[in-house]
Parts: structure tokens; C-alpha cells; sequence
């Protein structure tokens, strides 16, 4: 007869044994990851989203497209400038007294501009969009596009004095307006707060390997089934010429986003001079500087979003003091020179002979 103690032992080994076996059978059921790819049209580009998940998911693919679909046509319907009867549009005509009540995500994406006004000190201003249509890149800006030409100085200076970080308010019950001519526009942070959306609407999903692009806006989430990370590439501006580069390098994402800003494809030109679709609030004019492309790297898209698009108005020198100031935020700068462009990158990326490494936290 075995003592207590070896039938305790026996019990354990054949706890274990039985443990061995039904792994070695789930082992041998498994199979790997499938790619599954969703991709579609939204804010006026395309989006694409790849994740990896097994063949039974199939059914999950299709629910997600029409979820996809869904949420981003409610995205646009609130902040589109584009559409009439948007709730941005609606607010912009709006020349009533009080508060303009605005929808969930609307106010999601206020928040974070007028937080990102204060953090630039007015490079990213949102009540920029009479500038930007004064310009031509406004709604109706494909309208007599041959006969365009410049605004003059004295249009600029009557617009000017409506334009300004501090004349939109958000209360707790939605947008006050300081004056009822001002109007907004948030497209600098939609396109990267919608990438975030489409995120979380995965992972509530359990996908836990992914990476969402919308208009050249990123975010990655974990990694591929072979142990590699997300690339992504970044435009050459040598795209102005009519060609189509990818810088040298590549970005590695580590449960990381990657926003990107540029000024060489969406301009105007007159008499040889071209004009950038980047309008600078603070002077009432396109951004003329040497910056031609900034990528920005950091958690959230619509952060990475928003700060790219400052840093072109800021320009390399203050925008780099910015970027260092910043804790979690990394960019790459292409900027021109006499003989062509130069890459630069904030202090906490390496250009290296390799790849740029951009790692986050443990998970998203």
C-alpha cells in the first residue's frame, strides 16, 4: 500500500501528465495567425487596417467593415467641414447667443485641441478655417482653380481680427462663441483621433495584433505572427516633383502612433510662387519655411496628429525645442536645403544604419 505522501505525489504526476496531454493536443490544433485586411474611403482619403487573427474569424471581418464604416461616417457627420449639414458645418453658421451643443466625440476632439492651442501657443488654431478658405483650400476649393490667385493683404487683415485661440470657449454644455462670424475647423486632429477610434474598436474586439491607417495617419498594436514589428514608411518630399519616395528609412512601432505633416503635395501656385495649404493663424499667411515634412511619434495618433501639423507652422528651431520639452513625444523633420533635403531626428530616435526604433509601453 502507498504511503500518503506517494499518493499525493502519484496524483500530482498524473495531474501533470493529463496537463502535458491536452496542451500537446491544443498545440497541434493551433494554427497561425491570418492576415485580414478592411480598407474603405473617409474624411475625404482612404483608410486600410490589417490585423492578424485565425480563419474563423471571417465572420468578424465582415461585422467589423460595417463597424469600421459606421463609426467613421458618424465621425465625419460631426466634424466634417466638407459636409452642409455636419454639426461642425452647423455650428459654424450658428450666430446664436449661449452654447452650441456638440456630440460625444466632437467634444473629445475639442478638448484636445484647445489643450494643444495652449501647448503651441497658437500654432495650432482652430479658428483658422476663414483664413483657410479665404485661401482656397476651404470647402469649394477645387472651384476656378486657373483663375486663383493670392487674397490681398487687406482681406487677410479684416479676417485677422476674428482669428484667435482665446474666442471659442467649451462648457459643459457645448461651444460658446466670442463672436458669431468665428468659425472652426479640426481637421488637423480628426483623421488621427479617428485612427484612435478604430483602435479601441478592435481591441474591444480582442484583436490584439494590428495597425490602423487612415490618410497616412498610424497606429500599432502589438506584433506580426513572425516576432516582427510594424514598419512604416515615410513619404519623400521629392513627391512635389511628381515623384514617388520613400525616405531610407523605416519606422519600427511598438504600440506606437505616428502622425505626419507636410506642405510639398496640398499647395497653390501664382506667377512660380507656391502656397502651402498650412495656413499660420498668428500672421494670417502659408507657412514659408525649411520645413517640408514632420512625423511625429507618441501613444495617441490624434496627439501625434496634432503636433505635426504645429510643428510645421513652429519650424524646425522652436519646433524642436517643443518636441524635447514634451515627455513621451518623438519627430523626424525632413527639412530643405540648398542641394535637396535633410532628415533630422529629436534627441530619443537614431537614425543609425538601420531602422528607427519607436517602442511605447507594454500595451496600448
Amino acid at each position: 500500500m502507498l504511503s500518503k505522501p506517494n499518493r499525493i505525489n502519484q496524483k500530482i504526476a498524473l495531474l501533470l501528465q493529463g496537463v502535458f496531454i491536452i496542451t500537446l493536443i491544443f498545440s497541434g490544433c493551433e494554427q497561425p495567425d491570418k492576415p485580414h485586411q478592411l480598407s474603405g474611403k473617409t474624411m475625404g482619403t482612404t483608410y486600410s487596417i490589417l490585423y492578424y487573427g485565425d480563419d474563423s474569424g471571417k465572420s468578424l471581418q465582415s461585422q467589423l467593415q460595417k463597424k469600421v464604416d459606421s463609426l467613421l461616417a458618424e465621425l465625419n457627420q460631426q466634424m466634417s467641414t466638407f459636409i452642409p449639414e455636419s454639426e461642425i458645418s452647423r455650428l459654424n453658421a450658428w450666430t446664436g447667443n449661449g452654447d452650441f451643443q456638440i456630440s460625444d466625440h466632437f467634444r473629445n476632439v475639442m478638448e484636445s485641441c484647445l489643450a494643444w492651442q495652449s501647448i503651441t501657443n497658437g500654432a495650432l488654431d482652430i479658428s483658422v478655417l476663414p483664413l483657410v478658405t479665404l485661401w482656397g483650400f476651404g470647402p469649394g476649393r477645387w472651384n476656378n482653380d486657373e483663375n486663383w490667385k493670392p487674397p490681398s493683404d487687406s482681406a487677410i487683415e479684416a479676417l485677422m481680427e476674428g482669428i484667435g485661440p482665446d474666442f471659442i470657449t467649451l462648457t459643459h454644455l457645448g461651444i460658446s462663441k466670442k463672436y458669431p462670424q468665428i468659425q472652426i475647423d479640426v481637421s488637423a486632429i480628426t483623421k488621427g483621433y479617428a485612427v484612435d477610434q478604430v483602435s479601441e474598436l478592435l481591441k474591444q474586439h480582442h484583436i490584439a495584433n494590428f495597425l490602423v491607417e487612415i490618410g497616412g495617419e498610424v497606429r500599432a498594436r502589438g506584433k506580426k505572427p513572425d516576432g516582427n514589428h510594424w514598419q512604416i514608411g515615410i513619404d519623400h518630399p521629392a513627391a512635389e516633383l511628381g515623384e514617388r519616395k520613400i525616405l531610407n528609412k523605416k519606422i519600427d512601432l511598438v504600440h506606437q502612433s505616428m502622425g505626419t505633416s507636410g506642405n510639398y503635395r496640398n499647395f497653390r501656385t501664382y506667377q512660380g510662387s507656391a502656397y502651402s495649404h498650412i495656413i499660420d493663424s498668428r500672421t494670417g499667411y502659408p507657412v514659408s519655411n525649411r520645413v517640408a515634412s514632420v512625423s511625429v511619434i507618441t501613444k495617441k495618433c490624434m496627439d501625434a496628429d496634432a503636433l505635426a501639423t504645429a510643428l510645421i507652422v513652429l519650424g524646425f528651431k522652436e519646433g524642436s525645442a517643443l518636441v524635447e520639452s514634451l515627455s513621451g513625444y518623438e519627430a523626424i523633420w525632413v527639412l530643405k536645403t540648398a542641394d535637396g533635403f535633410e532628415t533630422i531626428t529629436s534627441e530619443g530616435l537614431d537614425l543609425g544604419s538601420g531602422n528607427i526604433y519607436a517602442a511605447g509601453g507594454s500595451s496600448d
